[in-house]
């Protein structure tokens, strides 16, 4: 990259809001920590900025462009002041954050900091590319998973990724691999089409590439829903529960009728954002996950098909005896890896469903059996931590819940810093 292309990576101008006229912010700009103005930075990418008091929620936006207009790469709204990318696009990137208060009230945006993401080498050989579901009406995402014949070395690796027709379908242009990692899902965009496109997946490494057709289909006419109902509609928090739809007539041949699905709490309840309905039938159930409360509350059950709305109220209730929460899954550093030495370690987990915080400790010892050497408790599933020495750790998290309440402890995973 040119030495004039890679000055543009530098800082623009402090928090401008020149695009957005109205009264100030109150919330202050958040500060910038990491990735530092110009660098190169290895994927998967973590964000880190300063935490602002009064912050509810954070908006951080990716640009390819150094003032903040199109295109947008991304724009997420997180609970906390970190966030991490993966299969970002090649080439200098900018980004910027502001908080966002309790009321859903913006601050006041951050500068806006250049840098350039350095996704890893190719990976040897990829081994698969399955698509769910192979059809999908225009409009609509498809999710995929690829795989490799054998984890990803340190370092990790990446797969390139390439659509025959991206009018009807899109890709990331890669995805990364992390060190240990064998398989790695991502998103296939689909835009409306007037009649069946096949389109073919392809995933390439230095070996091999291997494919997979995604049918997009013209989006089905609007479904009529009939009837929405939940059962049990009041259950233990912590439990599942079935919400089952109805449609006034059959669901259209070939890709049957889609129903948009939300809750208006999710911390309370999880489900689908879409279920469809398939060709021929009428009726269609989806899950609903719940978390565990100390106190009665209800959380409404939204359908959508076209512009007809439904909705069901289910009711949570405190359990008599409450079993601790899941234990969660380890991700990274997995069980086994050897990292090169760094200030900072980069620890991540599945998340929990009803936890609010979480209890992460490292040890040089599988038993744990003495006070760890690192315990921290964190409110999301991952978090940085170091610097560690030349030796053999291990470590293991545990979900809490709202009150405290410790759940189980995952199984430890060794790591090994050289």
């Amino acid at each position: 990259m040119c030495a004039a292309a890679f000055a543009l990576l530098a800082v623009i101008q402090p928090g401008s809001n020149a695009s957005e006229p109205g009264p100030a912010p109150d919330l202050p700009a958040p500060r910038l920590l990491s990735p530092a103005a110009g660098t190169r930075v290895p994927e998967p990418v973590t964000f880190e900025w300063s935490d602002v008091a009064g912050a509810a929620a954070y908006t951080i936006q990716i640009y390819k462009a150094p003032a903040p207009r199109k295109p947008l790469i991304l724009d997420e709204k997180v609970s906390a002041p970190r966030f991490t990318a993966n299969s970002l696009p090649a080439g200098p990137l900018w980004w910027r954050v502001r908080a966002i208060d309790a009321t859903g009230a913006p601050g006041r945006w951050s500068v806006t900091r250049g840098f350039e993401p350095r996704p890893p080498p190719l990976a040897a050989s990829v081994f698969s590319i399955t698509l769910v579901p192979s059809s999908v009406p225009g409009g609509f995402p498809a999710q995929a998973l690829v795989s490799l014949t054998a984890p990803a070395p340190a370092g990790g690796a990446r797969v390139d990724l390439s659509t025959s027709e991206e009018a009807a379908a899109t890709v990331p242009s890669h995805v990364v691999f992390t060190s240990g990692e064998t398989a790695v899902e991502f998103k296939v965009n689909t835009t409306a089409v007037a009649s069946n496109r096949p389109v073919r997946i392809s995933a390439r490494s230095q070996q091999a590439t291997r494919a997979a057709t995604l049918t997009v289909v013209p989006p089905p006419p609007p479904a009529k829903l009939a009837s929405f109902g939940i059962d049990p509609a009041t259950l233990a928090g912590g439990g599942a529960s079935e919400g089952t739809l109805m449609l006034t007539d059959a669901a259209p041949s070939p890709s049957g009728a889609v129903v948009e699905v939300a809750a208006d709490d999710r911390t309370l309840a999880h489900v689908p954002a879409t279920v469809i309905v398939p060709a021929g039938q009428r009726t269609a159930a989806f899950e609903i996950k719940t978390a565990r409360v100390t106190i009665s509350k209800s959380v409404r059950i939204i359908v959508a098909a076209g512009t007809e709305r439904m909705s069901a109220v289910l009711t949570l209730t405190a359990a008599a005896t409450m079993d601790p929460l899941a234990a969660p899954e380890l991700e990274h550093p997995a069980e086994g890896e050897a990292l090169g030495y760094a200030d900072l370690v980069w620890f991540r987990w599945s998340g929990v469903m009803g936890a609010a915080s979480y209890t992460i400790e490292v040890d040089n010892s599988a038993t744990f059996a003495s006070e760890a050497m690192v315990s921290q408790t964190v409110p999301e599933p991952g978090v940085r931590i170091g610097p560690f020495a030349r030796q053999r750790f291990w470590w293991r998290v545990r979900a809490n819940d709202e009150n405290g309440a410790p759940g189980r402890w995952s199984a430890p995973h060794r790591f090994t810093v050289d």
